[in-house]
């Protein structure tokens, strides 16, 4: 469980898909998130790679968010906040549940997934086939770019040239995994 002194919760709804007369950018401040709910997990897979890095939080039954979190189709954009430090960028899982709280209220739990967990699993061409022959690093970029990830420039270059044939069924993160 991690603690935040001031925790809010940025929600930017991507979807036109709520409630007449409701927000599409909506922020929950620290009355509606269940103090010391909130957990984060950063799961490492193929070795030392990241993947899915998630933070997990309670929300009151109160909250209004909920109503509109529970009927939306489209994805919701999320960043937890500690005050004004940012904590956590990422996209609401589609996994609701109800629980109860230490203290006997009923709360909606909600897990946040990094930014790449949920862009990555684009394709990374729409039909056909794609050539890489290039450095490893320029490949990387262009996956990234093709899902929307920005790379950090302290990033390690890689320069070896690889050659790889890839066609339309691959998603960008199973490009990036053969790499």
């Amino acid at each position: 469980m991690a603690k935040l002194n001031n925790p809010i919760l940025y929600l930017t709804f991507l979807e036109n898909d709520i409630q007449i007369n409701h927000e599409l950018n909506q922020v929950i401040d620290s009355n509606f998130i269940v103090y010391h709910s909130i957990s984060f997990k950063y799961q490492l897979l193929n070795g030392l790679k990241s993947s899915s890095n998630q933070i997990s939080l309670q929300l009151h039954k109160t909250c209004s968010s909920i109503e509109d979190l529970l009927v939306t189709n489209g994805d919701v954009k999320a960043v937890l906040k500690d005050g004004v430090k940012t904590i956590f960028t990422g996209y609401l899982s589609t996994n609701f549940s109800w629980s109860v709280t230490q203290s006997g209220e009923s709360a909606l739990n909600l897990t946040i997934e990094d930014v790449g967990t949920k862009l990555l699993v684009k394709s990374f061409l729409e039909d056909g086939e794609y050539l890489f022959n290039t450095s490893a690093y320029q490949a990387i970029c262009e996956i990234c770019t093709a899902a929307g990830v920005s790379i950090s420039q302290d990033c390690t270059v890689v320069s070896d040239i690889i050659t790889c044939k890839v066609d339309s069924n691959k998603t960008c993160k199973e490009l990036l995994d053969q790499l």
